[in-house]
């Protein structure tokens, strides 16, 4: 597998390409033995969201504002969540999608940017045994693990 813009390395594991490692980890270690324990009921992974439509101007066509997110969950007790594992935020488009989304959907949806630390190789792909908000980027006020419980 090849590298994306960032330098994370794609990996290929549950008939699908990820993005990054942190990406893998978080589906493997977080997502699924909730799923598994009924916690979960889905984890929808490359949600794409439509924040602005596409439009026409002086005969030209202007493309659709799009938003990629990496999991988007709904829990046993209704709560529906978007997760994005970022190990670093890049230019400002993420910045400006993140709140165009959270602007879109802030009624219907909880919002966590976050990031692996305390990266141990294991197994050939990258294991983080915590979990931390991103400074600088708005997430949800509650902690993205009591909403799991």
């Amino acid at each position: 597998m090849g590298y994306n813009k960032y330098n994370n390395k794609k990996t290929e594991k549950y008939n699908r390409i990820w993005d990054s490692e942190m990406e893998l980890d978080f589906y493997e270690n977080q997502c699924l033995p909730r799923l598994k324990s009924g916690e979960y009921i889905s984890v929808e992974t490359q949600v794409t969201f439509i924040l602005q439509k596409g439009f026409k101007i002086d005969g030209k066509s202007i493309l659709p504002i799009k938003y990629v997110a990496d999991f988007v969950i709904t829990t046993k007790k209704g709560n529906k969540i978007i997760v994005d594992t970022k190990g670093y935020i890049g230019d400002n488009s993420f910045k400006l999608k993140w709140k165009m989304l959270i602007n879109l959907l802030k009624d219907e949806y909880k919002y966590y940017v976050i990031k692996g630390v305390g990266r141990n190789k294991r197994k050939g792909i990258n294991y983080y045994p915590n979990w931390e908000r991103i400074k600088g980027v708005y997430s949800s006020k509650e902690d993205l693990f009591t909403l799991w419980n």
